[in-house]
């Protein structure tokens, strides 16, 4: 049989022992601090362990403490008081039967002095032996200690036998997007009947697991890990799930064009209509356009356009549109030609429409979207050209006419 003699040591260490003068006046005293540890002694046999409720092998409070099933403990009292301490004794029952009891006391000296800590390590009767139980049943030990003024502390701290205990837990139990990157799983294996065998998911530990561990995990998506731990007894498992936020999906783009799809004869007026969705504030919308035969010369770029919008033009032959709307998760288009039908099936010949080049700066209302825009659009009249853009932009943005030079050289917004 071993003890662990170190949480023993470890509990005077910082409070030394020395000798204090005992207040005359209570109002100057305060009732002792009483100190309850826990050594666990470790059973015989190979791979034996003895666990003791992790944070409370030191208790001062009256509560409940988790121990190793039939294995046993040594109990350390310690009493302390800066007026001194009179009298300490703890009393060991289980079933409410007392079969153990530990004592000191002191008297004031000559100079008005006494010890300020009284520990109590041995049973009465037996000043060579330790405190030891066993914990098959519940341990109610009560210590009391009192003060030369007759103030009281008394606690009651039961021990109560634990069987297989597994705790997996993880922090944060969310990560990705716009959360922590990764996350800490930390898990425990108590109060097993030796000899244990523990699994851990995920090779997140070396073998054999140890009983007390953590490990960081980064997972893609969403995955749930989990623990076993068998002993004699039988097997217990647990199991902790880390979430993984996905990002949005990049943006959607529909692009359509009326009337009969964009296939009309000269001189009807198309027009595209677009609709974006997943497209955030730090979404860019851009609508180009290419030209051939007749209408080669079209060529026309709007860019920052809204999420949903239109634009009308009169093509003078094909014109093939494209609709790009770009976010930080992606990229998407859509693209749509507008053709002209067969002079054979259309009124009044094939005589082609007049285009011509139109400048325009368009502003912003909103000092958060970027300021200006300077466009050239093809069209047949300089009104067609600015009712098209300012459609396309909507009604938070003026159009402007302005002239090839101030295109060319958009050195500020009009």
């Amino acid at each position: 049989m071993r003890i662990h003699a170190i949480a023993a040591l470890a509990l005077l260490a910082g409070c030394p022992v020395k000798r204090v003068t005992v207040p005359t006046d209570p109002s100057l005293d305060a009732p002792p601090i009483i100190t309850l540890t826990a050594v666990p002694i470790t059973p015989t046999g190979p791979g034996a362990i003895g666990d003791v409720e992790p944070g409370k092998s030191n208790v001062s409070t009256t509560t409940s403490v988790q121990v190793s099933r039939d294995s046993g403990v040594q109990l350390i009292g310690n009493a302390r008081n800066e007026g001194g301490v009179k009298t300490f004794a703890i009393s060991i029952a289980r079933h409410g039967m007392p079969f153990l009891k530990a004592s000191a006391s002191q008297d004031v000296d000559a100079a008005g002095t006494a010890l300020n800590t009284l520990t109590l390590r041995n049973p009465d009767g037996a000043p060579n032996s330790s405190i030891d139980v066993k914990v098959s049943d519940p341990i109610e030990v009560t210590a009391t200690a009192t003060n030369f003024n007759g103030q009281t502390t008394t606690i009651t701290v039961t021990y109560t036998p634990a069987d297989l205990q597994v705790t997996l837990v993880a922090s944060p139990t969310t990560i990705g997007y716009q959360a922590a990157g990764q996350a800490t799983l930390t898990w425990s294996v108590l109060y097993g009947v030796p000899p244990i065998k523990i699994d851990l998911s995920d090779n997140l530990a070396p073998e054999p697991v140890p009983a007390i561990g953590s490990a960081t995990v980064a997972p893609k998506q969403t995955t749930q890990y989990y623990l076993g731990a068998t002993d004699q007894k039988g097997t217990r498992a647990a199991t902790a799930t880390v979430t993984v936020r996905q990002p949005p999906p990049p943006p959607s783009v529909k692009l359509s064009a009326s009337p009969n799809d964009g296939y009309n004869c000269i001189d009807t007026t198309d027009t595209l209509a677009w609709n974006v969705s997943n497209c955030g504030a730090d979404c860019h919308v851009t609508l180009s356009g290419h030209g051939f035969g007749y209408a080669q010369k079209f060529q026309i770029s709007l860019p920052n356009l809204p999420a949903n919008g239109s634009y009308s033009t009169n093509p003078a032959d094909q014109i093939d549109f494209t609709v790009t709307a770009t976010s930080p998760f992606g990229s998407n288009s859509a693209s749509k030609s507008l053709r002209i039908a067969s002079p054979s099936v259309c009124p009044g010949g094939s005589t082609q429409p007049s285009l011509a080049i139109f400048y325009f700066a368009v502003k912003a209302s909103s000092d958060l979207v970027e300021k200006c825009n300077w466009l050239a659009v093809w069209a047949d009249t300089e009104d067609n050209a600015q009712a098209a853009v300012e459609r396309a932009y909507g009604s938070t943005y003026t159009v402007t006419s302005i002239t090839e030079d101030d295109y060319n050289h958009q050195l500020k917004c009009p």
